[in-house]
């Protein structure tokens, strides 16, 4: 079994509060603090609805050994972009939880894969005497830039529709509802962005 794990969020989100109010047609300032709230969670829907990352933001991709030999030294393929280049680190554990690192010269990205795949150089193989469970780490970076500015606009469109639906819809209920789902429209706004898999 693998997980993804966020080891540091972006510095920036890819709608600032302006920008969202704005689009909602807000005025006043008394919810700011919800606004942006929403914000982060739009982004964050709209991230695992595309299998896509918007502003960079630093992942630990762990696997278990029985994926990892089962992979019979097939390419890992990272679970989300687009990765920033030459951003990958490997580590692996002992037995008895000790970290090591996978050499660099031992692998490859392949970064015109969407998403991108770590692959083993001709005669590698991956670590085998690993613990059980994580007993593979790999390090990354993905997203557009480190801020908004390269950013598809119709991921910034899809947050702001996100954000205006979840801001109309504030009752207990529907909010439930709201951070759950995606409207239509976003969903349509952002469906060119989903990453089709085909493995």
């Amino acid at each position: 079994m693998s997980s993804l794990v966020v080891s540091s969020e972006p510095a920036v989100e890819p709608v600032t509060l302006t920008e969202a109010k704005l689009f909602a047609r807000i005025d006043t300032s008394d919810d700011d603090a919800l606004i942006s709230a929403l914000i982060t969670t739009a982004r964050a829907r709209s991230e695992m609805y595309t299998g896509r990352t918007w502003v960079h933001t630093i992942f630990d991709y762990y696997m278990d050994a029985q994926e990892l030999a089962s992979l019979n030294s097939g390419p890992i393929v990272l679970p989300t972009c687009p990765l920033k280049t030459s951003s990958v680190t490997v580590k692996y554990y002992d037995y008895d939880g000790t970290e090591n690192t996978f050499p660099a010269s031992n692998y490859w990205v392949d970064l015109y894969s969407v998403p991108a795949r770590l692959c083993l150089m001709l005669g590698q193989s991956y670590p085998s005497a690993i613990r059980e469970n994580n007993g593979l780490k790999v390090t990354f970076t993905a997203g557009y830039s480190a801020d908004a500015t390269s950013v598809p606009e119709a991921a910034k469109t899809a947050i702001k529709i996100m954000v205006a639906d979840m801001y109309e819809h504030r009752e207990d209920d529907a909010i439930d509802k709201a951070v759950t789902s995606i409207p239509t429209s976003a969903k349509m706004v952002l469906y060119p962005l989903k990453v089709r898999r085909f493995w």
